[in-house]
Parts: C-alpha cells; sequence; structure tokens
C-alpha cells in the first residue's frame, strides 16, 4: 500500500477526510483547542451519585426515586457510584442537590461534559524519535531534542503482552499500520451479537464504544487514531511510521463523539480498561470541573497498578497556554500518583506556544508539535498538541 501524508497547517479534522493530494495554508483553517465542551456544562439528563458504604438497598432505591431515576448504571472500579439516567424535565441541579443532602449519600454531582483535544496538529515521528536538527515543516531543529527513543530501542523496544487503552473517540483498528498491534479480546466472537465471555459487552472484539453503546469503537474524527500511532504504529513493516513503541496493544475505548462525550463515559471506559487489562491509559482529551467521581475512578485504577497519562491542555480560546497550577484543567491536575500530565515540546526543545504548563501540576514535557501519524480511511497526517 502507497504512503501518503496529508501536509496541513492548523486544521479541524473536518478538513483532512480528503485525498492525499491535499494542500491548505494554515490561515485557510482554524484553530481547535483543548477546551472544555463548547456548551460549557453537563449532561441534561444525568447525575452522578457516590452512596455510603453502609448505604442499604432501600436507602439507594429511596435516593433513586427521590430524584424519578428512569435507569441506573454501576461502576465495578468504584463501589457505590452510580450513574443515575433522569426522566423528561427533571432538572440536574435540583437532582444534585437533593441527593447532597441524604445522610447516606457521600457525594452527587453533575455528569459533566468534556471534548477531544483536537488542536493536534503534526504528531512528529522523525525528531521525536531521533532529533539530527534537521528541519521540521520550516524549522530547523536543535540535535539530541527528542526522547532518546532510539538510546531506549537497544534496551528495549516493548511487550507484545502489554494492553494500552486509548480513551478517545476511537481507533480505526484496520489500519494497515496499526491493525497487527491492534489488542483482541481472547474472549469474544465478532459479530455473533452475543456476550461470549460474560463481561458485560457484547461484541467487544477491539473494545468498546460508550458513546454509541455498541462493541465497534471505530473512530470517525481521527483524533483517536492520530494518538494511536503515535503511541504504536507498527514498526519495520515498510509503510507508513513507527510508534514510539514498537510491541504493544492497543486496546480502543470511544467515548467521544463530534460534540464531545460525558465524564460518565469516560469513567466507564476506565472501568473498562482496568477490567480488561490495560495498565496503561491515554487520555487527550478535557474539560468540565472537578469530578469527584472520575477523581475515584482514577485513584481506583491507581490500586489496580494503572497509569493514567493525560493531555496538560492546548490553552484557551487565544491558543495561548495555561497556567494549570492557577488555573486547574482537568483531567491532567488530578492530584494522584498515577496521573502523569503532559506538556508539549517543539524540536528545538522549548514548551510550545500553546501547550499549558505548571511547575506544580504538570510532570512531563514531550514533543507535540509536527507530529505525524496514522488518520483514518488508512491516512497519515501532521498534527500537533498536547494529546
Amino acid at each position: 500500500m502507497r504512503s501518503r501524508f496529508i501536509f496541513v497547517g492548523l486544521v479541524s479534522f473536518v478538513f483532512l477526510l480528503m485525498s492525499g493530494h491535499l494542500r491548505a495554508q494554515a490561515e485557510e483553517l482554524p484553530n481547535v483547542a483543548l477546551v472544555p465542551h463548547a456548551s460549557g456544562g453537563y449532561a441534561p439528563d444525568s447525575v452522578l451519585v457516590k452512596f455510603k458504604p453502609s448505604a442499604n438497598a432501600s436507602q439507594k432505591a429511596r435516593a433513586r426515586g427521590l430524584v424519578n431515576a428512569a435507569s441506573r448504571r454501576g461502576y465495578g472500579i468504584v463501589k457505590n457510584l452510580e450513574k443515575l439516567k433522569l426522566k423528561p424535565n427533571q432538572s440536574v441541579s435540583r437532582a444534585v442537590n437533593r441527593l447532597s443532602r441524604l445522610p447516606f449519600v457521600e457525594y452527587a454531582e453533575p455528569d459533566y461534559l468534556v471534548q477531544a483535544a483536537t488542536n493536534d496538529q503534526y504528531y512528529g515521528l522523525v525528531y521525536a524519535i531521533e532529533n539530527t536538527g534537521q528541519s521540521i515543516n520550516g524549522t530547523t531543529g536543535v540535535a539530541d531534542a527528542d526522547m532518546d527513543v532510539v538510546e531506549a530501542w537497544s534496551i528495549q523496544t516493548g511487550d507484545p503482552n502489554l494492553i494500552i487503552a486509548v480513551i478517545d473517540e476511537g481507533v480505526q483498528w484496520d489500519h494497515p499500520d496499526l491493525a497487527n498491534n491492534m489488542w483482541r479480546n481472547p474472549g469474544e466472537f465478532a459479530g455473533n451479537g452475543i456476550d461470549d465471555d460474560g463481561n458485560g459487552f457484547v461484541d467487544d472484539v477491539y473494545g468498546y464504544d460508550f458513546y454509541s453503546n455498541d462493541g465497534d469503537p471505530m473512530d470517525e474524527g481521527g483524533h483517536g487514531t492520530h494518538v494511536a500511532g503515535t503511541i504504536c504504529a507498527d514498526t519495520n513493516n515498510s509503510i507508513g511510521i513507527a510508534g514510539v513503541v514498537h510491541q504493544c496493544k492497543i486496546m480502543a475505548l470511544r467515548f467521544l463523539g463530534p460534540q464531545g462525550g460525558s465524564t460518565s463515559d469516560g469513567i466507564a471506559s476506565l472501568d473498562y480498561a482496568v477490567q480488561m487489562g490495560a495498565t496503561i491509559s491515554n487520555n487527550s482529551w478535557g474539560g468540565g470541573g472537578f469530578s469527584q467521581a472520575l477523581y475515584d475512578s482514577i485513584a481506583a485504577a491507581r490500586d489496580a497498578d494503572h497509569i493514567f497519562l493525560a493531555a496538560a491542555g492546548n490553552g484557551g480560546s487565544d491558543g495561548i497556554g495555561d497556567n494549570n497550577d492557577s488555573g486547574p484543567h482537568y483531567p491532567s491536575n488530578y492530584n494522584l500518583p498515577n496521573v502523569v500530565s503532559v506538556a508539549a515540546t517543539d524540536n528545538r526543545d522549548q514548551i510550545a506556544g500553546f501547550s499549558n504548563y505548571g511547575a506544580v501540576s504538570v510532570d512531563i514535557g514531550a514533543p507535540g508539535v509536527d507530529i505525524a501519524s496514522t488518520y483514518i480511511n488508512d491516512g497519515y497526517i501532521w498534527n500537533s498538541g498536547t494529546s
């Protein structure tokens, strides 16, 4: 298969679903940043509630009835945490207030909306792995301003048993540069409409789609596929790019759609990742306020020896990076030992102008300017961002 790269400027992913002959100037296309959901709010028909360990079945039923909950969903990763789906025309704020006053409720909160970090312009390969001072997109690099990946490869190129969950917009799991490194659920058979392994999910062969509630986490936006390729694109296969890790298994988990996604579905994705053996998850998304439920979920994942990688954020609408120490960005700002908050650097080892930062809240910087990686429709693009 012929490899192709689409060289573009700051772009919306919508503009990249075109042939390999596309050429565009940066000023022609919009700049899309990692920001809270456009609505600035929360799901209009659901809340998250955590009951105290002492709460009995009768008390829980009373709480659900108090807010006219139409249905509920529990989580294995945090005991006694539930998502309550409200009946039509119910007030989320009123439901949260009523639940919070109950003596057997630990906390209740809105189901905050978040969206993908879609300012990611180039997910570069060459200088990130070995920077010899070459020019990248018109900028001459500084030799060795890279991640010393080549040096690391002399010791370890990865582990085929390592499962890394990409919690995002999904992954094009049949991309020719990703297919060999996709995780496959050994207990599931595709397309038979049966939960073969009894894990509660039907046809979850490559992961799960919590946005559409089905077993096919196919990427429709491109962001998750780009992230997946950066992590573990197939190497030494004569096409495309090489991932930082030669050998691993990418678990595809979709909870973001065209309009973003909800905290509850993000928790469900993390819950699934831990349940099915992923020891690392990549979380290139952000938005909403502090969520105790998400905090508890990540903390519980820590207890399962799970590392939660989080994009530090791409600043606000001005495209200039913000200080996360003074203005928290979630989930990267959760103060937990298994959260690794990552800023973006360029090929001169300088922090990117769009990248959030913070002496206390941001842990590490990594190449995030002019990064080439896989994309939907078997393609490849360049992108930039803290993702």
